[in-house]
């Protein structure tokens, strides 16, 4: 009772805080000029520009990114100055009752205050003065606490055009605070009286189905760590596993990346459990977000989380919080000599925001790389641990063409005893084709423009396709626009899963040339987008 009654709060506590970003991205009062919430800033030099341009600053107002001084939200404007020099040891905040920018002092920082001079144009390169979480700057030893009050103001050094510099005087904490006063209780009203009567409604209702369910469940801690154990009798090490272990013993993080189905959760919860069999803590985490929370200066822990960046499309919330922390995290790891184990779809840790994270990383195993793939011996082993008909396995791991998911389909198999699995795998490709078409359409329609060429794409089918056409697909699909390279980088994510790649035989212009797996997964994938398949054709 006690137990889901604490879920209900915690639900309860998720849709209270939800509700204020409701008002992201939107224009902002009160200032004088310009202001816009924003989700997140700029993370490098081509966002920046991308969005000065959408916000139309130019060289007499320069496009910044900041928090706000109460650290509850980042803001982004055309400030009026075309960029700030930001002494050492200071990041800044936007003052709305002067529409001025204020120094803030992050030298308690536990890591990442800028240790020398830097442009305001620049400030992606220090991500911890544009990350804040429950009102305070995410770096802060105190930011678990709900507010976080402006420290004392220090001058802001600005940068005319004519490249003279002159320290522009910021006001005290407390007059700005006190000329807020009267705005912000008058702002606090109106979002309590739009809001808290729907929330106590929603939220006594929560409350009420936890407490007549009263159904009973362990820890998410205890109840993941005894399903692994039950699923790890039937476990096979292959030549993956062995090469994770390796990595594992020299780095403190090590990420498992493959296409679904290969076994790359199989994999890393077998090595936590070696470890947790040699006393090590074992901490399984829904995300990279409960790390914080998680984390204790006890030895030996190992950590471990399921598809980092998410299941079926990026998160950004999950990438932007790997990549504000990685170094943080890391050095938390390697201080109190523990691990973590982490495993990542591939066709999401191809896009190019987190391969920018992970380039020439020592500690990425991808398991669908040659030296990785699944041998006959293996195929037959790890089907035989599902099955005593070692004859049965030995004929299925010579004829299944499938390599991918193989896995998957064993562990489908130990449960139903069904060949045709294997010769018809729908159950595992329908349940992934679901996923794409809900939550990651620029990947579905790479697959939908694939069936329209009659299973043999390359980039000259999108380039001559009309106007008409490339509407059309778009808007069936859920997306603005085709973008021919976009689409070749969704199906090369795919390749060896439910893509197969090859080249011309035009040694003269050579070109990629892409089609399905196989038959059998082209029949799987027109089947499950027929609907939409068929409305595109009759148009085009």
């Amino acid at each position: 009772m006690e137990l889901h009654i604490r879920i209900c709060i915690v639900l309860l506590g998720t849709l209270m805080y939800s509700i204020p970003r409701f008002h992201e991205c939107r224009k902002l009062q009160g200032y004088k000029f310009p202001v816009y919430s924003t989700e997140f800033c700029p993370r490098n030099e081509t966002e920046w520009n991308k969005r000065s341009s959408a916000l139309k600053c130019n060289e007499t107002n320069g496009y910044t990114c900041l928090p706000n001084e109460r650290f509850t939200e980042l803001l982004e404007f055309c400030y009026t100055q075309p960029r700030i020099w930001i002494e050492a040891g200071l990041c800044l905040v936007l003052v709305k009752n002067v529409s001025l920018v204020h120094g803030y002092k992050c030298h308690g920082f536990i890591y990442g205050c800028p240790s020398s001079p830097f442009l305001s144009s620049s400030i992606f390169e220090y991500p911890t003065c544009i990350h804040l979480r429950n009102g305070c700057f995410f770096a802060e030893p105190t930011c678990k606490s709900k507010q976080t009050h402006l420290q004392d103001t220090t001058d802001v050094i600005l940068i005319k055009p004519d490249g003279k510099t002159t320290p522009y005087p910021q006001k005290t904490t407390k007059q700005t605070e006190a000329n807020n006063d009267q705005t912000n209780n008058y702002n606090s009203g109106i979002i309590i009286g739009v809001f808290l009567g729907p929330t106590i409604v929603i939220g006594l209702t929560i409350v009420s189905i936890c407490i007549i369910r009263r159904k009973k469940t362990l820890p998410f801690k205890k109840k993941q760590i005894h399903q692994w154990k039950e699923e790890h009798s039937d476990f096979y090490s292959t030549q993956a596993c062995k090469e994770v272990e390796q990595r594992i013993k020299t780095h403190s993080v090590v990420m498992v990346i493959g296409h679904p189905g290969t076994g790359k959760s199989a994999i890393i919860q077998h090595i936590a459990l070696q470890y947790k069999k040699e006393k090590w803590i074992l901490e399984p985490l829904r995300s990279i977000m409960d790390f914080e929370n998680t984390f204790s200066n006890k030895k030996n822990t190992i950590y471990v989380i399921y598809d980092l960046f998410g299941r079926g499309a990026m998160k950004r919330e999950e990438w932007e919080c790997w990549r504000s922390n990685k170094k943080a995290i890391t050095t938390c790891l390697t201080e109190s000599c523990s691990k973590m184990l982490m495993s990542c779809q591939k066709y999401i840790f191809l896009d190019t925001r987190i391969q920018s994270l992970f380039k020439d990383c020592p500690y990425v195993v991808d398991i669908n790389k040659v030296e990785c793939k699944l041998t006959y011996d293996e195929k037959w082993q790890l089907l035989g641990k599902y099955t005593t008909n070692m004859k049965f396995a030995k004929d299925c791991a010579g004829k299944v063409e499938i390599e991918a998911y193989f896995p998957r389909l064993c562990e489908l198999y130990g449960k139903k005893e069904d060949l045709n699995l294997f010769l018809k795998p729908e159950e595992v490709l329908n349940s992934e084709l679901k996923c794409f078409r809900e939550e990651n359409r620029e990947l579905f329609c790479a697959l939908i423009v694939l069936a329209i060429s009659d299973d043999n794409f390359c980039m000259e089918h999108l380039e001559n396709m009309s106007e008409t056409q490339s509407k059309c697909v778009s808007d069936e699909c859920g997306i603005n626009g085709i973008a021919p390279y976009f689409i070749k980088d969704k199906l090369d994510s795919m390749d060896g899963f439910l893509v197969k790649k090859k080249n011309s035989e035009n040694t003269d212009f050579p070109k990629d040339i892409y089609m399905f797996y196989n038959k059998v997964v082209q029949e799987i994938i027109e089947s499950c987008f027929k609907d939409i398949i068929t409305r595109i054709k009759k148009k085009v």
